[in-house]
């Protein structure tokens, strides 16, 4: 018998019994040794490298349900690279870079600003670390409720935009409500509806298959409910958390208009628009007031995830009612589904082509037979 791990020529016949079992008995005072021992690093407090506050108007909470005031919590949501969908990208541009916009155009547009993700908002990339509002580490004074989050680490390297010598990660601030008590902030991404009819599913690559019908009221992607958030749009004034690590290099990244953020991390009071800004630079422990605001679907947009714009050929049947419509021209009819809490939008279609290409070589085009129920002809057409 040998020992694993053992001198090639050790036998531990070559012991006697008493070494054996003093072997042993070392053995085993050394596990109960271990036991007794904490792993560094799982119990201990980690050092603190920052700490992060915010504040909020007490009387600005006292018109919430209690339910709702106990499952409030400061945030913070690191952001990503937006990107549209092509398909709202592609219908506001043709609007946007018109000589001229006609009433109707206008209308549009107003519609898809309704409907789609701002194009210069805020994307988000992960959740960062949150804490209970009125949790024990709160200070109350006068009418301002203070709380703090301590960052343990630094951002992680997939929110760090640049060069190893030169990069940065933003974020938004916000107030969220917990819905499901999990003491984290839910990202959410919503699901566009579904449209197949007694034909079924045609045979496409560039659509959703018949198999991706799904309701948003599954658990795991229900996002959270906003309150506040200090960064939406880049043509606002706003509030940003900085973290810069080595030098600053303007980018495209939610641009700063000519601003230079200290190193490290920071506050950024950003005022004008991203073309042409001025910013002043504040110390994350000065407590940042958040505004509370009525939660809508554009405030959504900070922790939702674009959805993809499916296009579809109008099924012979009557449409399902769980959707809202709205026409967005002749030909167009948008489908949203106002029980999810972030963006969605599906488009049928009387012609498989884009707006600006009317006589592409398209898959259908039934509109000199639409079907009965389609609603957004003019009429007397």
């Amino acid at each position: 018998m040998r020992f694993p791990y053992s001198r090639p020529d050790f036998d531990i016949k070559q012991l006697g019994l008493g070494q054996v079992m003093l072997s042993l008995c070392l053995i085993l005072m050394s596990l109960l040794s271990c036991q007794q021992q904490t792993i560094h690093g799982l119990d201990d407090q980690l050092t603190p490298l920052a700490e992060l506050k915010l504040s909020v108007n007490k009387s600005a909470l006292e018109s919430l349900s209690t339910e709702t005031r106990s499952r409030l919590r400061f945030g913070l949501v690191w952001l990503s690279v937006n990107i549209p969908s092509s398909w709202c990208a592609d219908k506001l541009s043709s609007i946007l870079l018109g000589e001229a916009f006609s009433s109707q155009e206008l209308a549009s547009l107003t519609q898809l600003t309704q409907l789609c993700n701002n194009p210069l908002g805020v994307a988000p990339a992960l959740a960062g670390p949150s804490v209970a509002i009125e949790s024990e580490s709160a200070v109350f004074a006068e009418d301002l409720i203070t709380n703090s989050i301590i960052f343990t680490a630094l951002p992680p390297s997939e929110v760090l935009i640049g060069t190893p010598d030169a990069r940065v990660a933003y974020a938004s601030l916000v107030i969220f409500e917990d819905l499901n008590d999990n003491g984290v902030l839910d990202l959410g991404k919503a699901f566009s509806p579904v449209f197949w009819d007694e034909r079924g599913p045609r045979d496409r690559d560039d659509g959703p298959d018949e198999g991706s019908r799904r309701r948003f009221d599954e658990e795991e992607n229900q996002a959270d409910r906003l309150y506040s958030s200090s960064f939406t749009s880049l043509l606002d004034s706003h509030q940003r958390l900085v973290f810069r690590e080595g030098q600053f290099t303007e980018s495209y990244f939610y641009p700063l208009g000519g601003c230079v953020p200290p190193q490290g991390f920071s506050y950024l009071q950003v005022t004008g628009d991203f073309q042409e800004a001025s910013c002043t630079a504040s110390p994350i422990d000065t407590p940042l007031l958040l505004k509370l605001a009525e939660p809508s679907l554009t405030l959504q947009e900070t922790i939702c995830s674009p959805a993809e714009v499916w296009t579809f050929e109008p099924p012979q049947s009557e449409l399902s009612e769980e959707y809202e419509y709205i026409c967005i021209s002749d030909t167009e009819l948008a489908a949203t589904d106002p029980e999810q809490n972030c963006k969605n939008l599906s488009i049928i279609q009387l012609v498989d082509c884009p707006s600006n290409q009317p006589d592409c070589d398209a898959q259908w085009d039934v509109r000199d037979t639409p079907p009965a129920w389609w609603p957004c002809l003019e009429e007397g057409k």
